[in-house]
């Protein structure tokens, strides 16, 4: 795995939320930063992806950043119409490149690392916020489902 950029495909286990509400995906980014702090990653990479309202060239590109900076870069990028959140992809990865969040734009988050310990994390911090979703991997030809935990 080349370092701090690319998660490689055939290795990857990926989980997905449902369809999350706008202030759902606000409280996600916060929850993001806590993750990222509580697995001593303060050093993050950002790209504004599918929708954004960037000219091509500066789409996909990485934007250096740290957990502290991380949620004032997205409010600032939605007040500024850069980031229509829900409507659009934003990509936040730690620098070591373990793991990447994807703020949706179908209004689901996406985990995605090659370190399933990390995926079963947040998919059970998932739950116990009562999202259901599903996970996949590049190495199981269909997707499963997973339910919140009761309350």
């Amino acid at each position: 795995m080349e370092s701090g950029y690319l998660i490689l495909a055939w290795e990857a286990m990926e989980i997905i939320t449902q369809t999350l509400t706008t202030e759902q995906i606000r409280n996600e980014l916060g929850y993001i930063v806590d993750f990222f702090r509580a697995h001593g990653t303060e050093e993050l990479t950002v790209r504004y992806g599918w929708s954004c309202n960037l000219p091509m060239d500066e789409l996909w590109q990485d934007i250096a950043t740290t957990a502290e900076g991380l949620p004032r870069l997205v409010e600032r990028s939605i007040a500024d119409g850069l980031y229509p959140i829900g409507d659009a992809d934003l990509f936040i990865r730690d620098r070591p490149g373990r793991v990447e969040f994807l703020l949706c734009h179908e209004s689901d988050v996406h985990c995605e690392s090659t370190d399933m310990e990390i995926v079963e994390q947040v998919k059970q911090q998932w739950q116990k916020r009562g999202y259901g979703g599903y996970e996949k991997s590049d190495n199981k030809a269909a997707s499963v489902s997973f339910s919140p935990h009761a309350s």
